[in-house]
């Protein structure tokens, strides 16, 4: 009888989790519509009052694009959060540290320089989540910083069952209070692209670490810098 109850009762969170996933998608994708059509709205009455439109009208017009630009971004966050079990879970050998060697280049100019100190095996895991998982840690450096040059150091070693990196900023850290809130989704903070930042990122990355089996921590907030440090685990099961 016991056992009969607690199969029902998988059952039932097995549909209440499909359920919410098709829910999120719905909400996600259909007021994609809606919020360019507002976005197309604005532009249509600039054109119709054309050169004689008051300066602080065409301020507030911009203002009503952003924010539907930054609407829009916000639920493609959430999909992308409803999508963590069900998308990129291909798992292939790769070479780490060439791994992340070859993610770094992508970001580097002559404002950003990343320095990768790893020397890590290969391993068998899902690849493009792990690449997303760096993309937005590096993504989230840059975003936060506060002045130029922005360094990035990439550090990494075997310990135990889990491959750790670390990555570690020079900009201006993340203040005591703020560190229990930073994982929480839309929280944002002060940097260089002001508020073309949603938030968004560092949850992305907890989310695919929990599924995974790993976990991410703030080690260092305080004065000049930041460094998160993940526990990518070094053994997948890959899940169905």
């Amino acid at each position: 009888m016991q056992e009969n109850i607690l199969i029902e009762c998988q059952d039932k969170l097995k549909q209440a989790k499909r359920d919410f996933d098709e829910f999120v998608y719905l909400v996600s994708h259909d007021l994609k519509a809606p919020i360019r059509a507002i976005t197309n709205l604005a532009g249509w009455i600039e054109e119709d009052l054309g050169n004689e439109i008051p300066a602080d009208v065409k301020h507030n017009m911009q203002l009503l694009r952003d924010r539907s630009h930054r609407l829009e971004k916000m639920l493609e966050a959430i999909l992308l959060l409803s999508r963590i079990p069900r998308t990129d879970l291909e798992i292939k050998a790769i070479a780490i540290s060439d791994f992340i060697q070859n993610i770094s280049a992508a970001f580097e100019d002559e404002n950003i320089k990343i320095k990768n100190e790893s020397d890590l095996p290969t391993i068998t895991t899902y690849h493009q989540k792990l690449k997303t998982v760096l993309e937005q840690l590096l993504k989230n450096a840059i975003i936060h910083a506060n002045s130029l040059p922005i360094e990035i150091t990439v550090k990494g070693q075997v310990q135990a069952e889990f491959l750790q990196i670390s990555i570690a900023d020079n900009g201006p850290g993340i203040e005591a209070h703020q560190k229990d809130r930073i994982f929480n989704i839309f929280f944002t903070g002060n940097g260089l692209e002001g508020n073309k930042n949603i938030g968004a990122g560092l949850t992305l990355v907890k989310h695919i670490l929990d599924f995974v089996g790993g976990n991410i921590e703030l080690q260092k907030q305080v004065a000049i810098g930041s460094t998160f440090l993940i526990n990518w685990p070094l053994n997948i099961t890959q899940k169905p």
